[in-house]
């Protein structure tokens, strides 16, 4: 299933030159991914119940810009390549052109 979501950057998110920072914008991914699992019906409440949680292993990032101030971004993101206790996520978005692939493992607390 693919979600879809649609982000405006704010003020706060943006250096001084009007652009986006790599760390906002990976934030920015993350909050889309936990949106998507919500969404699904694991939310961090579920993970805490269940006494697991997701860490990311490693990201891959192509991107051709950053963001600018007042862009909206529709961003897309799918999981995929399911293994036992690993998967991967990947976003998309076409109008800022970038996509990005990250593999998570879930850890047992």
């Amino acid at each position: 299933m693919i979600f879809f979501n649609h982000i405006r950057r704010h003020i706060g998110r943006l250096p001084f030159f009007g652009s986006m920072t790599p760390a906002a914008l990976l934030s920015a991914l993350q909050e889309m991914a936990i949106s998507h699992s919500d969404s699904l019906g694991f939310s961090v409440q579920y993970n805490l119940t269940h006494h697991c949680f997701w860490s990311v292993v490693n990201w891959h990032l192509k991107l051709y810009r950053m963001p600018k101030y007042n862009e909206t971004i529709t961003l897309q993101t799918w999981s995929d390549k399911f293994a036992r206790f690993q998967a991967n996520r990947s976003l998309l978005s076409a109008a800022v052109p970038f996509f990005c692939n990250f593999h998570r493992a879930m850890q047992i607390l």
